[in-house]
């Protein structure tokens, strides 16, 4: 769940530097979509890495067991 959070700050800090950063009130999953539109090959890793924030965030179930394995490869395609 802290890597999740962690990643999601990073995509933030990303766009940012692109004049694209969170907004107030934007939930992980409206940002994704947002950024995704001008970086379309990170639609889907960067919504599985908005998904894994919240539910590291929200939910009391445990984090699925490939997390690392999506966050990372989120991670590469930042880079």
């Amino acid at each position: 769940a802290e890597l999740a959070a962690y990643t999601l700050a990073a995509f933030d800090a990303w766009a940012w530097d692109r004049d694209l950063g969170r907004s107030p009130g934007e939930t992980p999953a409206e940002f994704a979509s947002r950024v995704a539109e001008g970086y379309p090959e990170l639609r889907e890793s960067a919504r599985r890495a908005a998904d894994l924030a919240v539910r590291g965030l929200y939910s009391r179930s445990p984090m699925p067991a490939d997390t690392a394995k999506a966050l990372a490869a989120f991670w590469r395609q930042l880079e």
